[in-house]
């Protein structure tokens, strides 16, 4: 079985570094689960047949060349950078990665794109299911195991503003971005969190990183 890295965050009121068992749950039918701390993680890259990057906090503002405000909550540069040094080693070595939630924003920011810090309402915020989302038609994968509309849940209060270059908009929902596919890497993220839903959608996407992890390593 091979091997994935999952991005480890910080509980700050316990003090401790954590991974939120849905992901676990959602990867082991599949993997061994290696978990990636804040600090000291190079040598387990080298582990690792591909990558998660997991949901969590706000990114650092500074790292799109925002100015921080309220809108930006619990930023910890540690996470940032984590979340960078595998995007980088992912490339690097050509490993497939998957993020989730943040994992997409971090892609879409460490690529080069930027972030809309609040969005305007409630409608991304706290919907557990029944939210449309519809692909765009553009790729060439992720448009061929997923329809082309389907339900996803929605809890975040960020999103991409400007998408990073190497990235293609695969589906939207409400005006947002919630699937990004790498123009020539084996690396993709939704904005959405698939772990926390039992559907024929979330399957895929995990099934299609089984299958990249296959060919690529």
């Amino acid at each position: 079985m091979k091997r994935i890295g999952i991005t480890m965050r910080y509980e700050k009121e316990d003090k401790i570094e954590f991974v939120r068992q849905e992901y676990l749950d959602y990867v082991r039918p599949y993997f061994i689960p290696i978990l990636l701390p804040m600090e000291n993680y190079e040598e387990l890259l080298e582990e690792c047949d591909c990558f998660l990057i997991t949901g969590g906090d706000d990114i650092n503002p500074d790292f799109y060349y925002d100015s921080i405000d309220k809108d930006s909550v619990y930023v910890d540069r540690r996470i940032d950078l984590l979340d960078k040094a595998v995007i980088d080693y992912a490339i690097k070595k050509e490993r497939p990665l998957f993020g989730i939630c943040r994992g997409l924003q971090s892609l879409n920011v460490f690529l080069g794109g930027s972030l809309i810090q609040d969005i305007d309402g409630e409608i991304h915020k706290n919907k557990t299911d029944g939210q449309p989302c519809l692909m765009t038609g553009n790729g060439k994968h992720l448009k061929n195991i997923l329809p082309h509309s389907f339900n996803i849940n929605s809890y975040h209060h960020q999103g991409i503003k400007e998408l990073a270059p190497d990235l293609l908009n695969v589906g939207t929902s409400l005006g947002m971005v919630e699937i990004v596919e790498h123009k020539t890497k084996p690396i993709y993220a939704v904005q959405w969190h698939p772990e926390k839903l039992n559907t024929l959608e979330s399957k895929n996407l995990i099934t299609y990183l089984v299958d990249l992890t296959e060919q690529y390593c």
